[in-house]
Order: structure tokens, then C-alpha cells, then sequence
């Protein structure tokens, strides 16, 4: 009797100790399924469970930084977007506050319509960021001249400038990069 209760304790002891690494990948697993994206398994050196270990904690890590990407894109996207709905919204309401002239009324469709296209340029470009994030292969690289896209900006923005009772003024010299886009 009392080596068969040696043996079953043995047996209990040994068992117990050879499936906790399965209960350290099942315990982190559930945190990790709860939103606790920081979190990994412990790797130890029990032979094939540190290899699947080593694995889930490499899928972790990519899953993380992916959520990271996915949440920067996100905010820098209703960033950009930010400016040229509040320019139209600003262009929009000046100009319904009251009656105009044709050409004033032209003036400020032409001013929507530069900012739409602008804001659909900006689409186009964030959506190539997202396409290139996810892996797949970029647009030919182009020059690009970064004074102009500053210009354009002034441009955009001068009607929120004039509203407040700023002037805007640039000195601007040509610069120019190379990028996809």
C-alpha cells in the first residue's frame, strides 16, 4: 500500500509539473484574449512546448505592433481629415450667412471644390500608406515638391486664417523628395 501511494503521488507530482507549462500557455493565453496585448508566455525548456511557446509569443508580438500600426493610421488619418472638413465647413456656413454675388458664390465653390480635391488626394495617399502597411508592394516612386504641398496648404487654410484675422505669408524655397505616391 504504501508504495502504491508512493507511485501515485509520484505519479500526481510528475503529472502535475509536466502539464504546467499548459496551464502557463492557457493562463496567458486568456489575458492576452482579454485585451492584455503586453503579455507572453513564459518560455521554458520543456522540449516542444518551449518551441510552441516561442511561436505564440513571435504571433503575439506581430499581432501587437499590428494593433499599434492600425491605431496610429487611425488617428493620423482623422488628423489629416480634420482640417480640410473644417475648411469646408467654414467655407460652407460663410457663405450660406449670407446673400452673395455670383462671383463670390464662384469664388467660394472653387475654394469647396480645391479642398474636396485635396481631401481626395489625401484618401488616395492614405490608403497607400494602409496598402503598404499591410504588406503589399508600393507605387513607383515620384518626385515630389514639398514647397508646393505647403503652398497648397497656405491656400486651403487662408479662408479659416481670414475668418480669425490672420494673414498668412510664405517664404518658400523649392524642395523637393523622392517617395512613393
Amino acid at each position: 500500500l504504501t508504495i502504491f501511494l508512493l507511485g501515485l503521488g509520484g505519479g500526481w507530482w510528475i503529472t502535475r509539473r509536466e502539464l504546467r507549462p499548459i496551464a502557463d500557455i492557457s493562463a496567458t493565453a486568456v489575458r492576452i484574449a482579454e485585451g492584455d496585448l503586453s503579455r507572453r508566455i513564459p518560455v521554458t525548456d520543456v522540449g516542444e512546448l518551449s518551441d510552441l511557446a516561442r511561436v505564440l509569443n513571435g504571433t503575439f508580438e506581430r499581432l501587437q505592433e499590428s494593433l499599434i500600426r492600425q491605431s496610429r493610421f487611425t488617428a493620423d488619418a482623422s488628423h489629416e481629415l480634420r482640417t480640410p472638413v473644417t475648411v469646408l465647413l467654414t467655407q460652407t456656413q460663410a457663405t450660406l450667412n449670407r446673400e452673395r454675388t455670383p462671383s463670390e458664390y464662384r469664388e467660394s465653390l472653387v475654394v469647396c471644390q480645391n479642398v474636396a480635391q485635396r481631401m481626395r488626394r489625401l484618401i488616395d495617399s492614405l490608403l497607400t500608406l494602409a496598402r503598404l502597411d499591410g504588406g503589399e508592394s508600393g507605387a513607383p516612386r515620384s518626385v515630389c515638391r514639398l514647397d508646393r504641398i505647403a503652398a497648397d496648404s497656405s491656400e486651403l487654410l487662408r479662408p479659416l486664417a481670414s475668418e480669425k484675422g490672420v494673414t498668412l505669408t510664405l517664404a518658400l524655397q523649392e524642395a523637393v523628395c523622392e517617395g512613393n505616391g
